[in-house]
This record gives structure tokens, sequence and C-alpha cells, in this order.
């Protein structure tokens, strides 16, 4: 007995210590505060002037105080019914920090006259994610940021429909910023949708703008990527200016034409860039081009718009491989520089294949005269299309040589694939011949058995 005591105080003692070790804190960085469900906090600032560096806040349901400061690394992550609310006369939420997560809140700015943004940031490492944010002011302003993420939120003005577009704040706005990602967010209703002023190296992905002045709009910017993206019914789908080294590639801009300004695509003293696979339609002038070089226009959808492509002042210009379809006038230019035109569809031309490429032996020139026309007297827009206006055209050949050509026109429009878009026509044929077939099958099986 008395030999077996050491060996069992040595178990003891390694118990104890094992029981010590393990109530030692953990990492700041893996902690997680959480409010009290049953009496829900009203300061979140008191939360987050709590918290450690690196601590995860899990918000319970319940309405917070908006009005907040992030001074640290730290991640705010809401859930259903959790809502920030800015009340009248309040400051809105700054953060300024590197690595800060805000992430599935809503944000309901009652603001009347607001002068800040709902949501200003500066640092490193943001992720601002699936917010719902409510408001008069601009949605989310980021200032000298690098590496962040603004994805999955929905962005709302929350004004008078009839308020004027001015006096409406940016749905989401990024100044002198670089290597940052804006993907999958829905804004309606704001003076401009995405607006980037001075950033370098940005995506902007897989985006909804509805009901506002520009969808996309950048100034002097400089390798940015606008990719898989939707404009419909804004005044201009994308506005590039001052900028270089931008791709804008499988987006879909739509129904610009409220406005005498509206155009699906606008670039103005712009360098090297590329529009391709692109829907643009509907739109009082699909591609407007004014003093740029360096522009390919390529593979693109361009239909029923007013003016389909509009260049002014412009250089080292490659138009290839598009379809231009139901347009009231193709190409309108001024004549200052003469852009590479080829092999592309035109749905107002019949030419002659004499080799069997599906290229037409025979040129293709864009006749400038109802554009003039109607410039002149804008009444005679409303003799689009008919028989005599028509054959006035064809007789039309003053200075010809001037017109805009494509040397080698396809016979045969092309088919383009855009990830964004869904054919809702497609669709809505396939539900209703799926019932079809299935009765039909009924029937003949019914009748057979009789």
């Amino acid at each position: 007995m008395t030999k077996a005591l050491p060996s069992r105080l040595f178990y003891i003692l390694l118990i104890v210590c094992f029981l010590s070790i393990s109530n030692v804190p953990h990492s700041s960085a893996t902690s997680t505060l959480k409010s009290n469900s049953n009496k829900v906090p009203q300061d979140l600032q008191q939360l987050i002037d709590e918290a450690e560096v690196g601590a995860i806040i899990k918000l319970a349901a319940g309405d917070y105080n908006g009005s907040i400061i992030i001074e640290k690394p730290i991640t705010i992550i809401g859930g259903s019914n959790v809502k920030l609310v800015i009340e009248d006369g309040q400051e809105a939420i700054a953060i300024v920090s590197d690595t800060v997560m805000v992430s599935t809140v809503e944000i309901n700015d009652k603001r009347r006259h607001p002068q800040t943004a709902v949501i200003t940031a500066t640092g490193r490492n943001l992720q601002l994610e699936k917010l719902k944010i409510k408001t008069r002011a601009t949605g989310i302003a980021i200032d000298n940021a690098t590496e962040s993420t603004v994805a999955n939120n929905e962005i709302i003005w929350s004004g008078k429909f009839t308020e004027k577009l001015s006096n409406r704040g940016n749905g989401i706005q990024l100044y002198n910023s670089e290597n940052m990602s804006i993907t999958s967010n829905e804004i309606n209703g704001m003076y401009d949708g995405i607006y980037n002023e001075n950033n370098l190296n940005l995506i902007i992905k897989n985006n909804m703008v509805q009901n506002s002045r520009y969808a996309y709009h950048l100034m002097y910017g400089s390798n940015i990527q606008l990719l898989e993206n939707n404009s419909i019914a804004n005044i201009t789908g994308m506005m590039i200016m001052t900028s270089q080294n931008i791709v804008v590639q499988n987006n879909v801009l739509e129904k610009q034409a409220g406005n005498v300004n509206s155009q699906g695509i606008l670039l103005f003293d712009a360098i090297d860039i590329t529009i391709m696979n692109n829907t643009v339609a509907e739109s009082r002038v699909g591609i407007y081009v004014e003093k740029s070089s360096e522009v390919e226009i390529s593979e693109n959808d361009i239909h029923h718009n007013f003016v389909a492509l509009q260049l002014i002042g412009s250089s080292e210009q490659n138009i290839q491989d598009n379809n231009f379809i139901g347009n009231v006038t193709n190409i309108w230019s001024d004549s200052s520089s003469i852009p590479n035109v080829i092999n592309n569809y035109w749905d107002t031309f019949q030419g002659v294949d004499i080799d069997g490429d599906e290229f037409s032996n025979l040129t293709y020139a864009s006749s400038p005269f109802f554009m003039e026309l109607v410039e002149r007297k804008p009444g005679f827009q409303l003799f689009f299309g008919s028989n005599g206006i028509q054959f006035v055209e064809q007789l039309y050949q003053d200075n010809k040589e001037q017109w805009l050509q494509d040397r080698a026109p396809r016979l045969q429009s092309m088919n383009f694939m855009q990830s964004n878009r869904v054919d809702r026509s497609s669709w809505l044929m396939l539900l209703i011949w799926i019932p079809l077939l299935i009765g039909s099958i009924i029937i003949i099986y019914k009748s057979r058995r009789i």
C-alpha cells in the first residue's frame, strides 16, 4: 500500500496539470462572442468595443444601433431578422481597420438628408457580403482599400420614386483602390450603380443594376474586367472614361433608351478596350465610341437599337464577327477615321456567295441617309421601315466612298453563348410544351387500350 501512494499521487498531479492547461484562454482569432438571444442588446458598439482582436460576433435576431465604428480586425455575422438601424441625425457605419468582415445583416438607413454613405470603409482584406441596404445615400463607399470583396449585397433606393437621380447616392462607390472584387450585387434606383474612380486591377462580375443613371461607371481606371453583368432600364449601361486596358465581356445591356443621351456602352477617351460577346439591345445608341483608340468590338449581339454603333473622333477600331439585327441605323461615323469592319452579319443586307464560304463577295455599306434625315427633321422617325424610306435610301449615294463598309459580310447570323442571360421565352415554351406532350401521350395510350 505504501508503495502505491507515490504513483497515485503522480497521476493526480498529472490530471491537475492537464485541467489547468485546458483552461488557458484560446487565441482571440478563434474566440466567439454571441449576443444574448433572451435579451437582445441594442448597443452593437459595446459588443465591438468589448471584443478582442480577431473575435467573431454572432448577432441574435433583433434591431441594433447601426451607428458604429470598427477599428480592429473582427467579424460580425448576422442572420435572419438581424437589423442595423441608423436613425435620423446619427453617424453611419465606419470601418477603419484591416481584416474586417460584415455579413448577413439588413441595414435600414432612416436618415432624411444623409451626408455620408451607409458604410464607409478603408483597409486591406475587407469583406462586405450578404447585406441588404435601404438608403437615400450611397450604400457602400470604399477608399484606399486593397485585396477586398463586396459580394452578394442588395442596395435599394428608399426615397420617393419621383426623386431626381442627381439627388441620390451611388450603390457601390470605389476610390483609389486595387485588387478588388465586386460580384453578384443587386442595385436598384441609385444614381450610379457601381462607381469606380482611379482603381487598378478590379473585377466587376455578375452584378445587376436597374433604374439608375450609369449602371457601371469607370473613371481613370486600369486593368479592369466587366464580366457577366446586367444593366436594365438605366440611362447608360456602361460609361468608361479616361481608362485603359478594360475588358467588357459576356454582359447583357438592355433598354437604355429613356434619355436623349442613353447608350448601352459609352467609351470616351479610352485606350485598349475589348468589347466581346455582349448583348446590347433596345437602346438609343448601342455602342458609342468617342476619342478612343485600340478598340476591339467583336462577337456581340447588337440588336433593335436606334443607332447600333456610333464612332466619333476615334482610331484603331476593329469591328468583326458581330450580329447587327433590327437596328434603325447600323453604323454612324463622323468619318474621322476608317475602322476595320469585316465578317459581321447585317440583317438588311443580301449578298452573293460565289465560293461557298458563307461570306458575301459583295461589300456591305452602311448608309447614313436615314440618320442624317432624322437629325435634320426628327419627325421623319415615324417613317422608319416604310417602303418609301427604303426606296429613297437605295437611291441615296452621296459620298458613298466615305461610308463604312464591311469587306466580307456574313450571310448567316451567329449564336453567341452568354452565361449570364436566361432565355425566358425558351423556358416558357418548354413549360407549355411539356404538359401538352404528356397529355398527348396519355390520350394515345388510352385510345390504344380502347
